[in-house]
């Protein structure tokens, strides 16, 4: 009998050429692979169908990923989500960029041959924190093409570094440190997922806008006055620390939609503060992010 496919033993990898080169820890991983299939039955004087007059037609490879990631993974993923070019050394910047890079991803369900993305982008990217909880990396991608076949690679996961938890976050309003129950960053990149024209697969992973937004939940009582400050722009900084490994996010100005707080029964009341992220000056980019792997 065939082994089960058993979700605890899949595992997971990228690269940027189809030789697989960084092992992932994660959460959640969906393919989204779909073959549509085209029926081109008429009207052709009886209602059963016949299965010559169906098609492969277009191939739609939108996978999904969650993870908790180390700062060693962090420093494959967020140019991959950003689409800049990484500077410095030490502590390194990832910039975003306007072109998407793409990625070959592996997936070995643990039952036969290997999945293999290609021309795998992020679209949209998160980076979620919740008290309690590690710092949260959701990847919402998009993919050109893809195979079934071969071996996962030998490669190990990483052991050197570690997740960030949410109490490794320091959060700034302005000047001000502030406690926060949420926190989220969202990177979208707009790419168009319908650019076929007559291609089975998507032509190209075609940029069409960016959008950097950020929501966060503070208790109301000692923040009552953060309520419309984003109306004039805000700089926000999130900054988490575990020893040597320091992943910063700086926004240098966020508009926050004033929204007024609800009070729901025998609960604290706190305030949801969601806004956009522009560029503070007409130069510096809207959202500047620094990581030092640490040991």
């Amino acid at each position: 009998m065939t082994a089960p496919a058993t979700t605890a033993l899949s595992r997971l990898a990228i690269g940027p050429t189809s030789t697989l080169t960084q092992r992932l820890d994660f959460v959640d991983f969906a393919l989204g692979v779909e073959d549509e299939l085209k029926d081109l039955n008429g009207t052709r004087g009886k209602y059963t169908k016949d299965t010559a007059r169906v098609r492969k037609n277009m191939t739609r490879v939108q996978p999904t990923l969650k993870t908790h990631p180390t700062s060693l993974e962090l420093s494959v993923l967020l140019p991959w989500a950003l689409g800049g070019t990484p500077t410095g050394s030490g502590t390194v910047t990832y910039p975003l960029g306007d072109t998407p890079p793409t990625q070959f991803v592996g997936f070995d369900p643990n039952a036969g041959a290997m999945w293999l993305l290609s021309g795998v982008a992020v679209d949209e990217a998160k980076f979620k924190g919740t008290q309690g909880e590690a710092l949260e990396v959701e990847f919402s991608m998009v993919g050109q093409d893809y195979s079934v076949s071969g071996f996962f690679p030998s490669l190990s996961l990483d052991l050197s570094t570690q997740p960030f938890l949410f109490t490794d976050c320091v959060l700034t309003i302005g000047s001000d440190a502030v406690q926060a129950k949420e926190f989220e960053l969202s990177i979208a990149n707009g790419i168009d997922r319908s650019r076929f024209f007559n291609s089975r697969t998507l032509t190209t992973l075609n940029k069409l806008t960016r959008k950097v937004s950020v929501r966060l939940a503070v208790p109301f009582g000692p923040f009552t006055d953060l309520f419309g400050i984003g109306a004039v722009g805000a700089a926000v900084n999130a900054t988490f620390t575990n020893g040597n490994a320091v992943l910063s996010f700086a926004l240098g100005s966020v508009r926050f939609n004033p929204k007024s707080p609800e009070s729901p029964f025998q609960q604290e009341v706190m305030l949801t503060l969601e806004g956009e992220a522009y560029s503070p000056d007409g130069t510096t980019e809207s959202l500047i992010t620094t990581l030092a792997v640490g040991p």
